[in-house]
């Protein structure tokens, strides 16, 4: 067990420490911390886990001050092979030598494309960006340019463009009327989505939907049959049915998540882990709705949408997951993980539900009133992870190259966080005796139209 955080919370230990030198840099310079929020250090154990990686190997990390770490992030879900992956490294590094962005396309944006084709359920034709917002925002802008209707509907996330996030609430600087026309609400609840199409007055341009960790356990099938529904009622209403497999794409197998769950949307939105970690994105659909892109009808043009060394990343990793045994693999460690702590919650009476599967776990933690928050239960959960060399956060992600022994270290890892978690919530042990760090919230918060239009 390596001994982390204590002396990180002495101020006159913080110079000595790399990660902690670099955040006080990075505070003055970077306009609200790292790019990505989820990367932001409020998201984690705050004065106990690392600020700042320094590279990563298979399923570990190690941060600037030299500790390794396994890495259950997985980058937010693009790192589906591993870091550092030989195969896909060396041909992201092969093609950077000959070139990288180029002014004119590449031979491999013809390559990737087809091979997308022939992979992906009701694809006919791709256009790739470089981040699953530019693709999200254009298969609505498809979708409205085709039906000519101008309301969308959002069940999941769906990235940083306008339309989505007015309806979230982190709508600042996004105009006041584009709530109008866009739409939050919550997974499974068809009744509120019935309301909110009558509400459109047959104006409903498409329904998005990110399909969610489902209760640890449940039948695939149950989840087959919802996405069905909401594929119905699209169609029902002439509006289109999109699928943002940002997250889900490549993880749930190579067709995806409309492979693994049978259900074909008319777009479909990739990104993530499709290059291993490299910048690429993808829309793909038939050819009569992927048509309006021609002539610049509905625009999606980026500097860095065929980037070169992305796609040799991609073209290396589809190669990997179709002649290996790779997603076999995170198939069978994936469900051990999960497995494994959906058993230890029921066996420690943990305050947690487990939702997702083999690719992609979350926790939802729930309050013991009078004793513990949530909020504080996870933060106390990603602390004890830490000092047993585990970097996580919310979602758990697993990578194609786990082995026996991480899930074995991953497993026990667990089992030492639930028995702390346990002394707290069942033998009444003071948080404040246990918790080293501030408790840890939510980044974003979604706004239903019920709750909208109340």
């Amino acid at each position: 067990m390596r001994r982390i955080g204590k002396v990180w919370r002495r101020e006159d230990d913080l110079v000595s420490n790399k990660s902690q030198s670099l955040w006080r840099r990075a505070e003055k310079v970077l306009a609200g911390g790292p790019a990505t929020l989820s990367k932001h250090p409020a998201r984690f154990p705050q004065g106990l886990a690392p600020v700042f990686l320094d590279r990563g190997n298979g399923a570990y990390v190690w941060d600037v001050d030299g500790q390794r770490w396994i890495d259950t992030i997985a980058a937010l879900g693009p790192i589906l092979l591993g870091h550092d992956n030989g195969a896909v490294s060396d041909a992201a590094q092969g093609q950077a030598y000959r070139l990288t962005s180029a002014s004119l396309s590449t031979r491999l944006e013809v390559e990737v494309a087809e091979r997308l084709v022939e992979i992906i359920p009701g694809a006919e034709q791709v256009r790739f960006a470089s981040n699953g917002k530019d693709i999200t925002e254009a298969a609505v802008k498809v979708a409205r340019y085709v039906t000519g209707k101008q309301h969308a509907i959002y069940i999941g996330y769906h990235g940083g463009f306008s339309d989505y996030l007015a309806t979230t609430d982190k709508d600042g600087g996004i105009l006041g009327y584009l709530r109008l026309y866009n739409h939050q609400l919550p997974w499974r609840d068809l009744k509120a989505l019935d309301t909110t199409m009558d509400s459109t007055e047959n104006n409903l341009a498409c329904i998005m939907l990110e399909v969610p960790p489902e209760p640890w356990g449940l039948p695939k099938e149950e989840t087959a049959a919802i996405l069905e529904a909401y594929k119905a009622r699209a169609y029902d209403y002439h509006a289109l049915f999109l699928l943002d497999e940002v997250v889900t794409g490549f993880r749930y197998g190579l067709a995806g998540a409309q492979g693994y769950y049978g259900v074909q949307a008319a777009l479909a939105c990739f990104s993530k882990g499709m290059a291993n970690g490299h910048k690429l994105a993808a829309l793909t659909g038939p050819r009569d709705l992927m048509q309006v892109f021609e002539g610049g009808k509905v625009f999606l043009s980026t500097t860095f949408g065929g980037e070169a060394t992305s796609l040799a990343a991609c073209q290396a990793t589809l190669r990997v997951l179709e002649q290996t045994d790779a997603l076999s693999k995170l198939h069978w460690h994936g469900s051990g993980v999960g497995n494994n702590l959906a058993g230890l919650l029921t066996k420690y009476a943990i305050p947690a539900r487990l939702r997702g599967n083999y690719a992609r776990m979350v926790l939802d933690w729930q309050a013991v009133p009078g004793i513990v928050t949530a909020d504080e239960l996870r933060a106390l959960w990603l602390q004890e992870l830490l000092r047993h060399g585990v970097l996580a956060s919310v979602p758990l992600f697993p990578m194609c190259c786990y082995t026996a022994e991480i899930v074995q270290e991953l497993c026990s890892a667990f089992e030492a966080a639930c028995t702390v978690l346990a002394q707290v919530v069942h033998e009444q042990r003071p948080i404040g005796d246990v918790l080293e760090c501030p408790t840890i919230t939510d980044v974003f918060q979604q706004r239903y139209a019920a709750q909208k239009h109340a």
